[in-house]
């Protein structure tokens, strides 16, 4: 982008940004009304996996009282696993429609490894993003990783335009999951593979197991199989540099054989072509180490597919926990409302019993008023009849 001109007026320094990086332009994004919150919002929405199931079982408004029939009506009609076209980094797309207002989302799920530099500080970026960037100390399982979602309603906007398709498949009306099921299988992943490794749970099998995990969810609650389309980037999936680490089936390569030239290409695939002879050794040492983790007979549930088996069952452990808190929170805020209303209820009868009170009281005291206005009256004949009397007895002649 070419340099602006300090003295340019800030609005058209700011057009000609957004006309070089039409990524930074910002606007709202179609609601249902009202919006569904953590799903369809006005903006785009970037979380961290878990924060985002716990936003999505989140009830504490009355207004919540509907949450679970919203989350419902975000139903997913497509599922991509993509690739991107310049370097070795794979998410999943999941496409949401609203039912009735058929507004729709795209959900960008994928896997990052959290990085800390030199100076402590610490970013976040994609695995595999910066090629010189691998080197010894990112095998194993020293720096964690972190798994995001991205909510737009455009590849653009959550900025997947880059990633070609691996595979994808569609899902009809009757069979559609919804948005609470894509976020329990993410974290489901995030909770099995809790620690990045740079031959197993990288981004490469988190987005081919969540792809797996998804399709076999909803083929299990269809109950026939799925056709899923390939795309152009079916051949390198799985594949870093030349080298394959994660088979079709979400399964480890190296979870069954590593050889002495498995070792090699994995250390050159992995570091910087300029690293000297001591960092390689370093570098192989790792990976011998995190390969014998791997085939350890305690984890062997990685090969022939048994992990999305497993995952399966973990999944549907995950979903049904969240449906569960959910409905939870949903009964307490029911609670809730039923005794504000009861108290309202009686708030509105002990004021209507007061209100009746009073008007008693009114009556009792008009009453209390005419009695003492008969009684002056009483008091004023009486008075006129002894004034007759003593006029009466002045006219009487003495006797």
């Amino acid at each position: 982008m070419p340099r602006l001109s300090p003295q340019l007026p800030s609005f058209f320094r700011r057009l000609a940004t957004l006309i070089h990086n039409p990524e930074k332009m910002l606007y709202e994004m179609s609601t249902p009304d009202p919006p569904i919150r953590a799903v369809f919002e006005s903006s785009t929405i970037q979380l961290p996996t878990k924060v985002w199931l716990q936003k999505l079982v989140a009830a504490e408004l009355t207004a919540d009282l509907t949450r679970r029939a919203d989350l419902e009506n975000c139903r997913i009609f497509r599922v991509e696993h993509r690739r991107n076209s310049t370097y070795p980094h794979e998410i999943v797309l999941v496409w949401v429609r609203h039912q009735p207002s058929q507004f729709q989302r795209v959900v960008r799920l994928e896997r990052y490894k959290h990085l800390h530099d030199h100076s402590g500080q610490q970013g976040l970026r994609a695995v595999s993003h910066v090629f010189k960037d691998y080197s010894a100390d990112l095998i194993g399982l020293q720096t964690g990783n972190r798994d995001m979602i991205l909510i737009g309603d455009s590849l653009q906007n959550v900025k997947a335009s880059s990633y070609d398709v691996v595979e994808s498949f569609d899902i009809t009306a009757d069979d559609q999951p919804n948005v609470l099921h894509c976020a329990a299988a993410a974290v489901t992943l995030s909770d099995y593979a809790k620690d990045y490794s740079g031959v197993a749970y990288m981004c490469l099998w988190w987005a081919r197991s969540l792809f797996l995990l998804l399709k076999g969810r909803v083929e299990m609650e269809s109950e026939h199989v799925l056709a899923a389309e390939r795309g152009p980037s079916f051949p390198e999936a799985g594949c870093f540099s030349s080298l394959r680490l994660i088979n079709e089936d979400a399964s480890i390569r190296f979870s069954t054989g590593f050889s002495a030239t498995d070792s090699k290409k994995l250390t050159i695939a992995l570091m910087d072509a300029t690293v000297n002879v001591e960092d390689v050794a370093a570098a192989q040492q790792q990976i011998a180490a995190e390969i014998a983790r791997i085939q350890d007979p305690e984890n062997q549930v990685f090969s022939g597919g048994r992990t999305v088996m497993v995952l399966q069952g973990l999944y549907s452990s995950c979903l049904h926990s969240s449906l569960t808190t959910l409905d939870g929170r949903v009964e307490a805020i029911a609670e809730q409302v039923h005794r504000v209303s009861h108290l309202e209820t009686r708030i509105l009868e002990v004021e209507q019993q007061a209100n009746d009170a009073d008007q008693r009281a009114d009556k009792a005291s008009q009453h209390a008023k005419e009695a003492e206005e008969r009684a002056d009256e009483a008091d004023q004949r009486a008075y006129q009849a002894e004034v007759t009397v003593r006029q009466l007895q002045a006219m009487m002649p003495d006797a």
